[in-house]
């Protein structure tokens, strides 16, 4: 999208206010087969799009059965945004000692 943008404010067929938006579409990345943890899954996800600056994270479920693990993600990333030290933010995620889950052997 970096380039989309310089390239729009370049071009004479644009407004000079175009600017695409960034927008990321994502689930459960292996949370299934993979017993992955799923507070960690979107904690991770939801780190990573703030510290980059994507405008909208679309987080797709099939059902509102994990709904508790998505709101604990969220408290845990509004306790870890004011930290700038990476460092401290990952000595902050061990210690909320998450666990692996079990594969759903899929």
């Amino acid at each position: 999208t970096y380039a989309l943008n310089t390239k729009s404010r370049r071009s004479s067929n644009r407004s000079s206010n175009t600017r695409f938006r960034t927008i990321i579409h994502t689930g459960w990345w292996g949370c299934g087969a993979y017993g992955n943890n799923r507070q960690m899954m979107i904690l991770a996800q939801m780190l990573a799009a703030y510290w980059t600056q994507i405008d909208e994270l679309i987080f797709h479920t099939q059902t509102n059965e994990h709904d508790r693990d998505i709101k604990a993600a969220r408290d845990i990333v509004e306790k870890l945004l004011p930290e700038k030290n990476i460092d401290r933010v990952i000595d902050d995620i061990v210690r909320f000692n998450l666990q692996w889950e079990k594969s759903n052997d899929t």
